[in-house]
């Protein structure tokens, strides 16, 4: 019973994403496709990074990446799904870093000259963040002055 009023009140005091007329950057109404997509990655509750514990999902996102890959007309692409906009600009940073110094996998840092960071003074917040994390440090970003084109 109390579990059951708990449920209620996180429902009764959250902001109703869901809602026709609620709209922002993140969120625009309920779209059922993804519902119905979530409670089923949820009910089987996997992990959806390997072949071997999630064939289907795997082969899914491989046969999307390749369809969007023939609609920019790319012959070869890879890539993966990623649950938000921070994440990405993370990954894509740590794939930029790697393909310049492979050997930073194995040695880290120590063993590759000071590393910087440029990018529009329009960017996302994440850019910071992921040289942050990543260990380059927020000062090693160099925002560049963006005109009316972006």
């Amino acid at each position: 019973e109390k579990l059951l009023e708990r449920c209620q009140d996180v429902i009764r005091y959250s902001v109703k994403t869901i809602h026709p007329r609620f709209y922002n950057q993140l969120f625009a109404g309920l779209d059922y496709h993804s519902l119905v997509g979530r409670y089923i990655t949820e009910t089987l509750n996997t992990s959806q990074y390997t072949y071997e514990i999630a064939p289907v999902f795997v082969l899914m996102e491989e046969t999307v990446l390749k369809k969007i890959s023939e609609m920019i007309g790319w012959k070869h692409c890879d890539g993966l799904f990623c649950p938000g906009g921070s994440i990405s600009n993370m990954y894509a940073m740590n794939v930029a870093r790697y393909k310049l110094y492979p050997e930073i996998k194995k040695r880290g840092l120590w063993e590759v000259p000071r590393l910087a960071i440029f990018t529009s003074e329009e960017c996302h917040y994440s850019v910071a963040k992921g040289a942050a994390f990543q260990g380059l440090g927020t000062d090693s970003v160099y925002a560049v002055k963006a005109d009316e084109r972006g």
